[in-house]
């Protein structure tokens, strides 16, 4: 069974009633199927009306989404979107209606608010990378910012024997002792303009690791910029700046003032969907789990070598672990989509 339609299957996408209100995304993919459109309906009053949202905040929630380096809102309408699982587990994340979470070696917090594809630099004058969650929370006295990168089934269809990566993140402080110490296989390219990665020459999802370290650069630069803020000092390209969009400048300055105004905990971490939960016949999550757990330690010690008071979690949420008994969080249509009993 190919890897897409057996996650269908499990998720139970497969029966009548999606393939009746669904389309395949493309004529040479047998199974992503993405939701209809009706006459005249955009992608955001298509998803309002199949998941029954009525919150006004929806609206704003989904253009964040939407605004990533990926084509996120022609993407988003397709089931297995990950872009899509965090838009309708985390768009109501509100003062009125906060997320308590509990992160490990830090305390209990409340999320009150969350920003969708939040930009940091990673390599200058390269794209920036997209943090597809970013919760803003309070504990006692201390703000807390917590970034996530969320997957939903990357980490069974992304899987690949090797990587290839731009020579640029050897040369980039931050990059260059995960990659020179990656705890697997690495080999220079001849060019010298790239090198690859592995792990022993076995299907793992090498993508992933990787965007994490790409993570870390970014969040890293990001808390050294707002050092630099709260000392007087000029930020310079720590911080990386939209231009052309006001309203991700408006969020970028949005954060930085959270970040400013008092002692602030940045947190970096991942939330995935285990699509398997029901079915131990499939070990894709924790395979990845085992390696993921290892880089982050050593993310980890280098945050920490570095100076940095960055908390790295050193194993990823699920979204059955973080949204478990609140199914009154969603609405039924949301829940039914990814609870189907």
């Amino acid at each position: 069974m190919r890897k897409l339609e057996s996650i269908y299957k499990a998720m139970k996408w497969d029966s009548v009633d999606y393939i009746n209100t669904t389309v395949l995304t493309s004529k040479n993919n047998k199974d992503s199927r993405a939701f209809c459109l009706l006459p005249e309906e955009d992608t955001l009053t298509a998803l309002k009306r199949v998941f029954s949202i009525k919150d006004c905040n929806f609206d704003e929630k989904f253009g964040q989404a939407c605004s990533g380096s990926g084509q996120e809102e022609r993407r988003i309408s397709t089931l297995h979107s990950s872009s899509l699982c965090a838009l309708l587990f985390f768009y109501n994340v509100t003062e009125k209606h906060p997320l308590k979470i509990e992160i490990k070696n830090v305390g209990e917090f409340a999320f009150f608010d969350v920003i969708f594809e939040y930009q940091n630099c990673v390599i200058e004058d390269s794209n920036p990378s997209n943090m597809d969650v970013t919760l803003l929370g309070k504990c006692q006295n201390k703000n807390v910012i917590l970034f996530l990168e969320s997957k939903f089934s990357e980490y069974i269809t992304g899987m690949q024997k090797c990587l290839h990566i731009n020579s640029a993140y050897l040369k980039e402080e931050i990059s260059r002792p995960i990659y020179e110490n990656w705890p697997w296989d690495k080999k220079d390219d001849e060019s010298g303009q790239e090198f690859s990665v592995s792990v022993s020459e076995s299907p793992a999802y090498l993508g992933g690791l990787k965007q994490m370290i790409s993570h870390y650069v970014g969040v890293r630069k990001f808390e050294r910029g707002i050092q630099k803020l709260k000392q007087g000092r000029c930020a310079g390209k720590d911080l990386y700046n939209v231009v052309n969009n006001a309203k991700k400048q408006l969020i970028q300055e949005k954060l930085r003032k959270f970040a400013l105004e008092r002692e602030t905990v940045i947190v970096l971490g991942s939330i995935l969907f285990d699509v398997y939960a029901n079915d131990v016949t499939h070990t894709e999550l924790q395979e990845y789990e085992m390696l993921y757990k290892i880089l982050m330690k050593q993310i980890s010690e280098a945050a920490v070598q570095s100076g940095s008071d960055l908390h790295i979690l050193d194993n990823f949420f699920t979204y059955q672990q973080l949204f478990k008994n609140k199914k009154e969080w969603m609405t039924k249509q949301i829940c039914d989509f990814y609870y189907s009993e």
